[in-house]
């Protein structure tokens, strides 16, 4: 494991040549100013070899605290706020196979990992530089979530979240790893009752999640490109649907990520169609950026995202394209 440092000359001419898209933004002008704000392209994530070609399966976490993003793919690499790698962990067998991670006002790491025979997962406790010093196993589960293996785990609200987006159920814990409260989304939308063609009714994983989030407040927000929708579930479970399927400016294709910024609007990648849509808390369309392209503010395959405080949208993207960084100017 290496931490890279910004101390010399050399690295600072280094970091102008990878970068010098800090210093002259493109702006997608005509098509993303709206309600008040500009989408700025800014880099490709990378490190002292240039841009790290990050390809389809990438996922995404934020520390909220300090800005720092963190790329899981294989092991985890860390990125500070000019998007230079600093840190990597995670090739450890103790960790086991990582599928995501949260992290805590104190830096400490969270993972949700799977023990190496695919079958079993664990949350690891790790501290800031992906040591693990502890792991739990997930108790209390009720037993309709038989099924359970998530894919994804998060911390908002200072409240632990579990999701198996196959399965389309969410569960909360607290850190010894004891179940407080579930949703089962699948029937929360009303898809249980829904039949097939033959007359039978629909099952868990006929419809799955692809991205998924939660705000500060609770509310949760995934993509179901089977269905050309994405939804936002309260806390209660009132459910919303928005979007439709098209090839037009706010249209789905094949959705995929999704994130909430601190002012409540919504971003939804599409992988179809290249963009990232702009949806607000009104969950009604306001613009999208982005076009299908190799060069700088190109998007190929776009996939997960997550969003800083200060509006940094991070995206990771297919075909070996690696993370791409924007940046929100809220006017």
């Amino acid at each position: 494991m290496n931490i890279m440092k910004a101390k010399t000359g050399k690295f600072k001419k280094l970091r102008y040549a990878l970068f010098g898209a800090i210093f002259f933004p493109v702006i997608f002008c005509g098509q993303a100013r709206a309600y008040g704000f500009t989408v700025y392209y800014l880099y490709k994530l990378a490190n002292f070899s240039g841009f790290i070609p990050f390809s389809f399966g990438t996922q995404l976490a934020l520390d909220d605290q300090t800005g720092e993003v963190y790329v899981i793919n294989g092991g985890v690499s860390i990125f500070n706020t000019h998007g230079m790698q600093t840190f990597r962990f995670g090739e450890s067998a103790g960790l086991g196979s990582i599928q995501g991670l949260a992290v805590d006002k104190d830096g400490n790491i969270m993972t949700l990992s799977y023990e190496r025979d695919g079958m079993r997962y664990f949350i690891g406790f790790c501290n800031y530089r992906g040591e693990l010093e502890r792991k739990i196993g997930v108790t209390g589960l009720p037993p309709d979530f038989s099924a359970f293996k998530p894919q994804s785990i998060l911390l908002k609200g200072g409240r632990l979240y579990l999701v198996d987006k196959v399965n389309m159920l969410v569960a909360q814990i607290d850190a010894k790893g004891v179940c407080l409260k579930t949703w089962d989304l699948f029937r929360i939308m009303g898809w249980d009752k829904v039949k097939n063609d033959d007359g039978s009714l629909l099952k868990p994983g006929a419809i799955s999640a692809f991205g998924f989030t939660i705000d500060g407040e609770g509310n949760m927000y995934f993509t179901a490109p089977t269905s050309f929708r994405a939804y936002k579930v309260t806390p209660d479970g009132k459910a919303s649907g928005f979007g439709q399927g098209g090839d037009g400016p706010g249209k789905f294709g094949v959705v995929s990520g999704i994130a909430v910024d601190s002012k409540g609007y919504i971003y939804v990648s599409d992988r179809l169609r290249c963009v990232v849509m702009i949806f607000d808390k009104n969950l009604d369309f306001v613009k999208e950026f982005g076009f299908r392209s190799y060069g700088p503010g190109g998007l190929i395959v776009p996939d997960d995202m997550v969003i800083g405080k200060d509006g940094t949208l991070y995206v990771s993207q297919g075909g070996d394209r690696g993370v791409d960084v924007f940046r929100m100017d809220y006017d």
